[in-house]
C-alpha cells in the first residue's frame, strides 16, 4: 500500500515538472513561413552513422551541420509502429493518450477490427484524440494557413495533417495519390492535375539498380547480393505491386510535395503554412528485403539525395531562413541479420497469430471446467476477452487475466505479459518495457492483455531476411531527430530525448499553445545569438 502511495505521488510530481518545464518560453518565438515535418517511416539513428561516408553534403548531412541535432531520441511506448508513430509526431503525446493504440485494434461494441486511419469506411484522422501541432498552427491564424499531408501510406499523412488539413495517399496497388470524402467533395484541381502525369505505362520500365559500385556498400559481403537485384527479385516487376516497394514511392511522394506547395503557394501569403512528407519506401524496402541488404543501404543513399533535393527546392522557393524543418522516424526495426536457430520476434508473431487464440481457449476450458471461449480477438500484441461472456459464466476478468498471463509468459519467446487490470490499478513493477507498455495502454482501444516476445539477437548467417518492428526494445525505438530553421544553431545533443517532445517544441517554438493532449517537454534548442 505505501509502496502504491509513493508510486502515485511520484508520478503526480513528475507530471507537474514536466508540464512546468514543457510550458516554459523564454525565447522569443521564430517567425516562419513554412513549416515541413518530414518523418521516414523505419529508420534508426545509428543508420546515419552508419551509411554517412556515403552521404550527399545536402541531405543527412546539411541536416547535422545546419541544424539540431538530438541523436538519442527514442519512442516512449510499446508499440512502434506506423500509426502510433505518425499520431504521436502530430500530438505531442503517446497512444495512452492519443488513442492510436495499433495499426488495427478490436472494437468490443461493434465486434469489429478498426484500422486506425478509417471511421466509418472514410480514410480520416477521425480515431486521433486531441489536437495536433498543424492544428494548433491553423488555430493560431484563425484558419488562415494552409496544411497538407503526404505520405505513400494514408496513416501516414493523415494525422500528421490533422483535423483541419488536407491530407494525400497512394491508393491501394496504384501509383496515383488520393484523398477522401473527409478532405474534399471531389478530387481537386492540382491533385488532379498532378495525376494526369503520372501513367504507369511511364514506368513499365523503371530500373532499379544500385547507385555505386557494390564494394562501395557498407552491408556488401559478396557479389551475388547484386546478380538478382532490386525489382528483379519480383515476378512482375512493374506492377503497381512491385514498383511500390521501391524507392518510386518516395520519388513520387517528393514530387506530390513540391507540387502542392507551389500550386498553393504554402508560405507566400504573411502567415505560417505546413506541410508534412511522410517517405514510406524505407520501411516497404526494409520489410521486403532486409535492412541489412544492398536494397535498404541503396534507398537510404537515394532518400538521402531526396531530401537534398527537397532542402534546395526549399531554398530556392522561400529561402531557408524563413523555413523551419523537422526531421525524424515514426520507428526502427530490428537487423535482419538473424541466427537460424535464434529468438525471431516475426516468427513468433506469426507463428502465434494463427493459433494463439484457440491456445489460450483450450487452456481456460481445460483449466476452469467451462464451455466457452474465453477470447474473442487477437491483434497482436493485444489480446481480447469476451468479457460479457467470462462475466456470465460466473468469472471475474481479472482472474481471467493473471492465469492466462501466467500460462504465456512461460511459452518459448515471450518476455512477458502485461493485463490491462494490473496497468489501471497501477500494479506493475515499473522498469524500461513496462513503462512502455503503460504508455500503449488505452482502455477503450486496448486489449486485456499485452505480449512483449523477447528481443533477437544480431547475428547469424541468414542473409535475406526480412526486417520487423513493433516491439518496445531498443533497436524498435530508436530514432533520429532533427530541427532545422531560423535562429537555430548548429549543435548536437546526446541527452535521451522522445517522440512526444517534437511537437511541444515545434509549438513552443513557433509561440504556439500546446496541442490538447500533449505530454512531451520541450526541448531546449541552441539559439543563435
Amino acid at each position: 500500500m505505501t509502496k502504491n502511495i509513493t508510486r502515485f505521488f511520484a508520478i503526480i510530481l513528475v507530471s507537474i515538472l514536466s508540464q512546468t518545464f514543457a510550458s516554459v518560453k523564454d525565447e522569443t518565438p521564430a517567425k516562419v513561413k513554412l513549416v515541413v515535418q518530414i518523418v521516414v517511416d523505419q529508420l534508426r539513428a545509428d543508420q546515419l552513422d552508419k551509411y554517412s561516408a556515403n552521404f550527399s553534403d545536402g541531405g543527412f548531412e546539411y541536416l547535422k551541420k545546419n541544424g539540431y541535432y538530438f541523436s538519442n531520441t527514442k519512442i516512449s511506448y510499446a508499440r512502434s509502429a506506423t500509426g502510433p508513430g505518425h499520431a504521436s509526431i502530430a500530438t505531442g503525446s503517446v497512444p495512452a493518450y492519443h488513442g492510436i493504440v495499433n495499426n488495427d485494434w478490436y472494437d468490443r461494441i461493434s465486434k469489429k477490427k478498426v484500422y486506425c486511419a478509417e471511421y466509418n469506411g472514410i480514410i480520416s484522422p477521425q480515431n486521433l484524440i486531441g489536437s495536433t501541432l498543424s492544428d494548433e498552427i491553423y488555430i493560431s491564424q484563425a484558419g488562415k494557413a494552409k496544411i497538407f499531408g503526404v505520405s505513400q501510406k494514408d496513416r501516414g499523412a493523415v494525422f500528421l495533417a490533422g483535423h483541419f488539413g488536407k491530407a494525400f495517399w497512394m491508393a491501394d496497388d496504384s501509383i496515383k495519390f488520393v484523398s477522401s470524402e473527409y478532405y474534399y467533395d471531389k478530387e481537386p484541381g492540382f491533385l488532379k492535375k498532378y495525376n494526369a502525369e503520372i501513367k504507369e505505362d511511364n514506368y513499365s520500365g523503371y530500373g532499379w539498380k544500385p547507385l555505386y559500385e557494390p564494394e562501395r556498400y557498407v552491408n556488401f559481403t559478396n557479389k551475388k547480393q547484386t546478380e538478382k537485384f532490386g525489382l528483379a527479385r519480383f515476378d512482375n516487376p512493374y506492377e503497381p505491386s512491385a514498383l511500390l516497394n521501391s524507392p518510386l514511392g518516395d520519388s513520387l511522394t517528393f514530387e506530390l510535395a513540391k507540387f502542392i506547395v507551389e500550386e498553393n503557394r504554402l508560405g507566400k501569403d504573411g502567415h505560417t503554412d505546413y506541410i508534412s512528407i511522410s517517405f514510406s519506401s524505407t520501411d516497404k524496402i526494409g520489410h521486403y528485403f532486409g535492412n541489412s541488404s544492398i536494397e535498404f543501404e541503396d534507398q537510404i543513399y537515394r532518400l538521402d539525395k531526396l531530401i537534398a533535393g527537397l532542402i534546395d527546392f526549399l531554398d530556392k522557393y522561400a529561402g531557408m531562413n524563413n523555413i523551419l524543418i523537422t526531421l525524424t522516424a515514426d520507428h526502427g526495426a530490428k537487423d535482419s541479420f538473424v541466427p537460424s536457430n535464434g529468438n525471431c520476434n516475426s516468427a513468433a508473431e506469426s507463428g502465434f497469430n494463427g493459433s494463439l487464440r484457440a491456445i489460450c481457449n483450450d487452456f481456460i476450458k481445460e483449466k476452469l471446467k467451462v464451455n466457452f471461449n474465453a477470447v474473442e480477438e487477437i491483434i497482436l500484441p493485444n489480446i481480447y476477452l469476451n468479457e460479457d461472456a467470462v462475466k456470465n459464466n460466473g468469472l471475474k476478468v481479472e482472474d481471467v487475466e493473471i492465469l492466462l498471463k501466467e500460462y504465456l509468459r512461460n511459452k518459448n519467446g515471450i518476455y512477458d505479459v502485461y493485463t490491462s487490470s494490473e496497468i489501471e490499478r497501477n500494479n506493475l513493477l515499473l522498469n524500461m518495457i513496462s513503462s512502455r507498455v503503460i504508455n500503449s495502454y488505452y482502455h477503450k482501444r486496448s486489449g486485456n492483455l499485452y505480449i512483449v516476445f523477447e528481443p533477437e539477437i544480431p547475428g547469424g548467417d541468414k542473409f535475406y531476411n526480412r526486417s520487423e518492428h513493433g516491439t518496445p526494445w531498443n533497436y524498435d525505438v530508436s530514432i533520429p531527430l532533427f530541427f532545422c530553421g531560423p535562429e537555430i544553431a548548429n549543435g548536437r545533443n546526446d541527452d535521451e530525448v522522445y517522440i512526444e517532445d517534437i511537437a511541444a517544441t515545434v509549438a513552443s517554438y513557433l509561440g504556439l499553445k500546446l496541442p490538447s493532449a500533449a505530454s512531451g517537454k520541450v526541448l531546449r534548442l541552441k539559439r543563435v545569438d
